[in-house]
Parts: structure tokens; sequence; C-alpha cells
């Protein structure tokens, strides 16, 4: 399987580093994936698929050597707004639903593609 990068071929987002702290800057330029690393944060939400276990969110880039607090907490945060989004039974909602945080056929190619 071919690991995530960040370039203009592949993964097209823009370069992070340890100065992208605050304002529109700290919000984007992330890749992360679902791992059982150890050093993931985990969803605040069970898994459906097997209620006993929570996701793992695992830092592709920057680096989770590289990442700053500023920058985890905005991707955090992020994360758990579109679970909440997920989870809430808003979904759907065309404002606040995951169509806010997601890029719909993106999102779908992804799952349809785990099968």
């Amino acid at each position: 399987m071919e690991k995530i990068k960040r370039n203009k071929a592949r993964v097209n987002i823009a370069k992070m580093d340890n100065t992208n702290v605050t304002g529109d800057v700290v919000t984007g330029g992330y890749i992360f994936s679902l791992d059982k690393d150890p050093n993931a944060w985990l969803s605040q939400y069970l898994n459906p698929a097997n209620s006993s276990i929570r996701s793992h969110f695992s830092y592709v880039y920057p680096k989770p050597e590289d990442i700053v607090q500023e920058q985890a907490n905005s991707i955090k945060s992020y994360v758990h707004s579109f679970e909440n989004a997920l989870g809430q039974g808003i979904f759907a909602d065309t404002i606040h639903g995951y169509k806010k945080f997601a890029d719909v056929i993106s999102f779908q190619d992804y799952f349809l593609s785990m099968k």
C-alpha cells in the first residue's frame, strides 16, 4: 500500500511549519490517518463496528515530532466537530452536516474503496 504524501502530484495541501499557529494558517495543511499508532489521539465516539473501542487518529503530516500544540489542537478540534456532525443526527444538514467538513465525492470514494 502506498504511503500518503504531501506534494502537488499526491495530496496537494499547504506546506506547514511550526510557525503556522494562528489564524487561517493553523487550519490547513494536515494529513492524518485512522491507525493504531501509540501516539494517536482517540475519537470521542465509540467505533460503530466494535462498541468497545475508539478510533485512533495519527498524524502523518506534519510528522508527529514536528507538529506543535496549536496545530494539534486545531486538527483535533476539526475532527471532533466533524464527528459531532456525524454523530448527533445533523449529518444531512447542508450547513452544519458532514458536507461542511468533507469533500463528498472523495469521502464516498474512500469508503467504497475499503470494501
